[in-house]
């Protein structure tokens, strides 16, 4: 039962002055408030998150090869350029080296989708 059945049900109650009904309709009421509090509560907390992803969508600069976050010095990352196209997710890259018989390799790894980008 919805807020506006409850509150004509409630209208009718008070008219034949049942005491009873009444109680039970706010009872009602009181219980469809609280849901829609709660409702409010959780759809507030998603605008926020979805406010501040499109911040970082924002704020994101790709090169060629990687995302960043800013510009220029200030710039943070890399990120990955298949998690954030694909799942507009940012997942911050982990640079790698390893040397063996003098030949050094350098790379960036995702740990989400496992993508290896070697320099």
């Amino acid at each position: 039962m919805d807020i506006i059945d409850i509150g004509k049900r409630l209208l009718t109650a008070i008219r034949e002055d049942d005491s009873i009904a009444v109680s039970q309709l706010i009872l009602d009421l009181e219980g469809v408030a609280l849901d829609l509090r709660e409702e409010n509560e959780r759809l507030r907390k998603q605008v926020a998150e979805l406010e501040a992803h499109i911040d970082l969508v924002d704020q994101m600069h790709f090169d060629g090869t990687f995302y960043w976050r800013g510009i220029g010095d200030e710039r943070e990352g890399p990120y990955c350029q298949k998690c954030f196209d694909g799942e507009r997710r940012a997942i911050r890259l982990q640079y790698r080296n390893k040397t063996v018989s003098d030949y050094k390799s350098e790379w960036y790894e995702c740990h989400n989708c496992q993508t290896k980008i070697e320099l």
